[in-house]
């Protein structure tokens, strides 16, 4: 990744345009994988990664530089990310219930490889769709995104214990869903 440095930061809080391009293109993949990972949904993440930036840069001037920039990129994109969230909970769910449907249906009826993959990506995104928004949220920023159990809690503002319960919880929970799917398929 690109060093992010104080001065390139203290730049782009001035305004410098070149700045804050170099922000965007450093974080904007991480904020919008973050994002589609908890939504499932290519627009609400854009959506949701544009509200970002515009936060970021809006808050620029009050960042302390009391945690990493990344840190609090990431914590403005979990905020953002769970308030659309809320907004479409009941629509979430309703395509949530699309797509399970839909990808149990290719599955039976294609062997090809990129089938085969997208089914699995379905699976996966399905399992973390059972989760609450925190597990959700640690098991991203943990597997996905490879923060350490430090930067978790510093973004999500939880003690570092809270990190490690949600992530054994959601991991449990993943694999007893995942047994019963297996099962289901056998």
């Amino acid at each position: 990744m690109d060093e992010i440095t104080p001065e390139l930061i203290r730049q782009a809080a001035n305004g410098h345009i070149p700045s804050c391009e170099h922000l965007f293109r450093v974080y904007s993949p991480a904020v919008f994988s973050v994002a589609y990972r908890m939504l499932n949904q290519r627009e609400d993440a854009e959506d949701v990664t544009q509200s970002v930036f515009v936060k970021v840069y809006s808050k620029l001037r009050d960042f302390r530089f009391e945690a990493s920039i990344k840190t609090w990129i990431h914590r403005i994109t979990i905020n953002e990310t769970l308030n659309k969230l809320k907004k479409t909970t009941r629509e979430r769910e309703n395509i949530d219930c699309f797509s399970k449907t839909h990808s149990e249906d290719s599955s039976k009826n294609n062997v090809d490889i990129c089938v085969e993959r997208e089914y699995r990506q379905q699976v996966i995104q399905g399992l973390l769709n059972l989760l609450s928004p925190e597990y959700r949220t640690c098991m991203i920023l943990r597997n996905v995104e490879k923060f350490s159990y430090q930067e978790i809690a510093d973004t999500t503002q939880v003690n570092i214990n809270t990190v490690k319960s949600r992530l054994k919880r959601a991991r449990e929970i993943l694999l007893a869903h995942k047994t019963e799917v297996m099962n289901n398929e056998l």
